[in-house]
């Protein structure tokens, strides 16, 4: 009896250290998952967010120079500047863990998480690029911009050693929000549950796009008067779309060519879960079949390998051949993702 109970207060103790977060070493440095430091980086009034796992990037072994054409950095603002940067700076995307580009009624503004290199040489870098020491960061100098074809977001930036985060912005004021986020306790986007919940359907893939506030109904809606007719004809039997207030769309490239070599995946999420099931299966029928607003049929861009939900979010996923057309770009009428 006495070790049983030893047993127990011994387990006991470990619950609480570990809950409490006593423990020192590995218990309690824990790494974050990528998506979800990103959006407990940018401000809660966030209604877009372009994403690039950079270093999930790399360990897949798509040559960098082919992830353009294969849509895997389109959502990236610095993967244009890659060559640039790396001549004039001596870091590029090369040396970040992640990317994150947040808009919402303003200027949009960058995050990025440095991948072993440290802050020192991030700073040394942009020093040697022309750029000044400003309040609390680094503007760029007359004409840097245009004369390297560097990001026009580099214009401000500022550095943050201890979270070793580098945030930039065409404005100051924009990078000031998200330090206030990172430093001062501003509310983050990580607060808004519907957000965090789509952003989990789509975490482990290599780039995402999360649209809330309706924008991902507007990014895949159908605009020519043949194709709406052509919808309401496949939805005539199936029933309605709902629309959906945070959605979001993600992409994952396993290298080589041809269907299946990647996989994307769209997540909705809706009033109610029972709302999501019923639209899981509306959805289901218009995966396949003719594309309606664009050319060929659904399933020689995307091919349709699942569908769940989880409470109120519901989770399409496909089968992608890199030489189709590009879906990362959130331009072009998707029925299936519509409302």
């Amino acid at each position: 009896m006495r070790s049983l109970r030893a047993g127990a207060l011994s387990v006991l103790v470990i619950a609480l250290v570990v809950g409490l977060g006593w423990a020192s070493g590995p218990l309690a440095t824990a790494p974050t998952p990528s998506l979800t430091a990103a959006l407990a980086s940018v401000p809660s009034g966030t209604t877009v967010v372009g994403f690039t796992d950079w270093r999930r990037i790399r360990d897949s072994g798509v040559p960098v120079d082919e992830l353009s054409e294969r849509d895997v950095s389109t959502r990236s603002e610095l993967a244009r500047s890659r060559a640039a940067m790396q001549e004039l700076m001596g870091w590029s995307v090369d040396d970040l863990a992640w990317e994150a580009f947040a808009q919402g009624g303003g200027p949009g503004v960058l995050v990025a998480a440095l991948d072993g290199l440290s802050p020192d040489a991030v700073e040394v870098g942009l020093g040697d690029a022309g750029f000044v020491p400003s309040t609390g960061g680094w503007t760029a100098g007359p004409g840097v911009l245009t004369r390297t074809g560097l990001s026009t977001v580099l214009e401000h930036v500022v550095v943050l050693e201890r979270e070793r985060l580098v945030v930039a912005a065409e404005t100051p004021a924009a990078t000031a929000a998200v330090v206030e986020v990172v430093r001062g306790g501003a509310p983050a986007l990580s607060a808004d549950r519907e957000a965090v919940a789509v952003a989990q359907a789509l975490a482990g893939s290599d780039a995402v796009l999360l649209q809330r506030a309706g924008v991902g109904c507007d990014a895949a809606r159908l605009t020519s008067e043949e194709s709406l007719r052509q919808a309401d004809v496949a939805l005539e039997s199936v029933g309605p779309l709902a629309s959906h207030t945070t959605s979001g769309r993600a992409i994952t490239d396993r290298g080589g060519d041809g269907m299946g070599a990647q996989t994307v995946r769209f997540a909705m999420a809706f009033d109610a879960a029972a709302t999501a099931r019923e639209q899981a299966r509306i959805r289901e029928s218009v995966s396949t079949g003719p594309f309606i607003g664009r050319t060929g049929q659904v399933e020689q861009v995307l091919r349709l390998v699942d569908s769940r939900t989880r409470g109120r979010v519901l989770t399409l996923e496909f089968e992608r051949d890199p030489a189709r057309d590009v879906v990362m770009t959130a331009t072009g009428p998707l029925l299936f993702a519509a409302c």
